[in-house]
């Protein structure tokens, strides 16, 4: 057996080793991969969940995304997502796809959940100067507030609002991005979005089941400063498409970002 030398001194030997994996884990955490969502329950009613959740409104959450935003709108980084910066696009990256073969030289497009504008700006290559379209966000309060100024700051042509009857015209392109699962009356809020009468929609990182509808708690744990978690519904598949009524799917995809049960599908209007 080694004596307490010999402990030091093998502890000492391996301590360049020891530090190169911490290197190395460290890296493998940063890097995108599709299994990071972890979460708790499931609940028996969205209020229940909400009661052992922070919040997504939480002024942590804010901020990180306000930070991944602006350090694209500096030239620092090329992309963002959820909050986290990247040197550039992902090789995959369907909803930049589909918002390019849709995009016209009017096209109002509505975007409900969008952040701060995230989708616009990583993509503000696509809206050349002869697009004479309008672009809206449709956020909480206090992320419609804190778009505001970065669009004044930045001199942003996106137009943030908390309320999707408020657009007043009609919207080419509606995206649901990573957001109806968030959502507690998830479908009253696509029954207004029907409303406007879109001629086509793209949902994405939706996630799906083939069982029963449940509710859960995505816990974020290491992602934030502090603890940020918020409820999240994993939505029987029949019922979520069956909302979209009057809307056929002409094309669906697993997400390029997230587990395999979450979803995309382009959406249009139905003759």
């Amino acid at each position: 057996m080694l004596g307490q030398m010999g402990v030091q001194r093998f502890k000492e030997l391996l301590r360049p080793a020891t530090l190169l994996t911490k290197k190395i884990l460290n890296r493998l955490r940063l890097a995108p991969n599709k299994s990071h969502l972890e979460y708790s329950g499931p609940f028996e009613s969205w209020e229940l969940a909400v009661a052992s959740s922070v919040g997504y409104d939480s002024p942590y959450a804010l901020h990180k995304v306000r930070e991944g935003v602006e350090s694209v709108l500096k030239n620092e980084k090329t992309y963002e997502r959820d909050g986290t910066s990247f040197d550039q696009l992902p090789e995959r990256y369907s909803l930049r796809t589909h918002i390019k073969n849709l995009l016209r030289e009017n096209s109002v497009i509505v975007d409900f959940g969008g952040g701060l504008g995230g989708t616009y700006v990583n993509n503000s290559d696509l809206f050349s100067s002869e697009w004479k379209g309008k672009y809206f966000v449709v956020e909480q309060p206090s992320f419609c507030e804190a778009g505001t100024d970065m669009a004044d700051t930045y001199d942003l042509p996106v137009i943030f609002t908390s309320d999707i009857k408020k657009i007043p015209m009609k919207p080419s392109i509606v995206i649901f991005s990573g957001v109806l699962q968030y959502i507690q009356h998830w479908g009253k809020v696509v029954g207004e979005t029907l409303a406007k009468e879109p001629n086509y929609i793209i949902i994405d990182r939706q996630p799906l089941t083939s069982d029963d509808t449940l509710v859960y708690v995505q816990e974020n744990d290491g992602y934030y400063k502090k603890k940020v978690s918020y409820p999240s519904r994993i939505i029987n598949r029949i019922e979520f498409l069956s909302t979209f009524a009057g809307y056929e799917v002409i094309q669906e995809w697993k997400s390029d970002f997230d587990p395999d049960d979450h979803m995309g599908f382009l959406l249009k209007a139905a003759k």
